[in-house]
């Protein structure tokens, strides 16, 4: 899982000579890695998995592959309840569900789940840092923001009711 993590961040442009390929060959290689990695996601750490989600937001990947990938991702963290995730893995798991619109179906409790785990105990927050308290706080706005109608709220409410 580690080489997953390391090859989408280099080629997203987090470090390891990313620019030194054309962008194609590179996008090549991540979608290798994500057809790989995909069925081996039960197996990522959780910073694999919100490394791995930042990267694929990152990139701005779509279609078949990269969603399955991130749906994946997504399942996983909501599986471990964020019980290992660091305050910037949040964070950042949060930023690349916001930014990859992954279907409400999906983002919605995600979010939801996350703004009750991060709100159990008294303090969870005080150890995130600026940063992260703000793009948690962007993406769950964009989450929730891309409902329609005066009732766009609501439906967050909604779903906080159900846990």
């Amino acid at each position: 899982p580690e080489w997953t993590e390391c090859v989408l961040e280099s080629t997203s442009g987090g470090g390891g000579g990313g620019g030194r390929e054309p962008r194609s060959r590179l996008l090549q290689l991540v979608s290798a890695i994500i057809t790989e990695g995909t069925p081996r996601v039960p197996t990522f750490s959780a910073q694999c998995l919100s490394n791995s989600l930042w990267a694929v937001a990152k990139l701005e990947l779509t279609g078949h592959s990269p969603s399955a990938f991130s749906n994946a991702c997504v399942a996983q963290i909501r599986a471990s309840s964020f019980a290992e995730t660091t305050p910037q893995g949040f964070a950042n798991s949060l930023w690349a569900v916001a930014k990859l619109r992954l279907a409400p179906t999906v983002a919605v409790p995600f979010c939801v789940e996350a703004a009750k785990y991060a709100s159990e105990e008294p303090g969870d927050l005080s150890y995130f840092m600026p940063q992260e308290l703000s793009m948690t706080l962007w993406a769950m706005a964009r989450v929730v923001g891309r409902r329609t109608g005066p009732r766009a709220g609501s439906a967050l409410q909604l779903e906080v009711e159900k846990l």
